[in-house]
């Protein structure tokens, strides 16, 4: 059954009475999509990239497994530029951060609570302007988002590695 092109409550309505259909006769219901909402009503998720298996787990385990637990701080910086970033990146708990607009950035910080007063203190101390800040829990959507990110800079280190290779041969 195909659901693109159906209006979004339409297609939550469509697939969530799947679920309940799925629960109920207790099958296994495979759900293909690109539409981090639709995978939102499925128990597991499999994450695949040309052909391979990256991810399966519950969305929740996925989310969890990123750095600080899927929490996250989001922080509106004035002028935000790749300088700025990089700055908060060498703040040593920083563990990701992922530009998600002009002038927002969304950090990932180990010991999430103990380090966020610190990363306030930081940014002023570099002269960061923030205007606003937020506390937060990733999304199914930001993980997918970071998990292909890596995958992507795992495939351009080896591209890297294999014409350094080339040249020395």
């Amino acid at each position: 059954m195909e659901v693109k092109g159906v209006d979004a409550a339409k297609r939550y309505e469509v697939l969530s009475y799947l679920k309940k259909l799925n629960r109920k006769l207790g099958t296994t219901m495979f759900l293909i999509t690109h539409d981090m909402e639709a995978a939102l009503i499925c128990d597991k998720s499999a994450i695949l990239r040309d052909g391979k298996l990256l991810e399966f787990d519950s969305n929740d385990n996925l989310i969890a497994s990123l750095p600080s637990g899927g929490l996250l701080t989001r922080l509106t910086i004035e002028d935000l530029t790749e300088n700025k970033i990089k700055i908060i990146k060498n703040f040593t708990p920083v563990q990701k951060t992922i530009r998600v607009g002009n002038e927002i950035i969304e950090v990932f910080i180990e010991d999430f609570e103990e380090n966020l007063q610190k990363l306030i203190e930081y940014t002023i101390k570099n002269n960061l302007k923030v205007t606003s800040m937020s506390k937060d829990n990733a999304t199914f959507r930001r993980y997918f988002q970071i998990r292909i990110q890596e995958e992507q800079e795992k495939e351009r280190k080896l591209r890297e590695s294999e014409q350094i290779m080339e040249g020395e041969a």
